[in-house]
């Protein structure tokens, strides 16, 4: 019923030859595997973005820290002591 609306004819008022069908079909059939292939594309650009950023220092740092958060580890980076302003503060 969908194909047949779409040549703008009421299949049970006006006649659809087969030919036009097997074209709406095609069409159809060809627009679909569009879509799929333009879906695949837009999902796969954000694995791939989240791939990249995995390489990146602070990207790495946010991940490292929150994994490490869920199973109730402390994580510290080596040598921020150095840049505490807390432990470096001079009264």
């Amino acid at each position: 019923m969908e194909i047949n609306s779409r040549t703008f004819k009421n299949p049970e008022v006006e006649y659809v030859s087969s030919d036009e069908l097997k074209r709406n079909v095609f069409q159809y059939k060809l627009a679909y595997f569009a879509f799929k292939v333009t879906l695949f594309i837009t999902l796969f650009q954000g694995v791939a973005l989240a791939i990249v950023r995995t390489n990146e220092p602070f990207y790495r740092f946010l991940l490292t820290r929150e994994f490490m958060s869920w199973f109730g580890i402390d994580y510290k980076i080596k040598g921020t002591e150095a840049n505490d302003i807390r432990k470096n503060l001079v009264v």
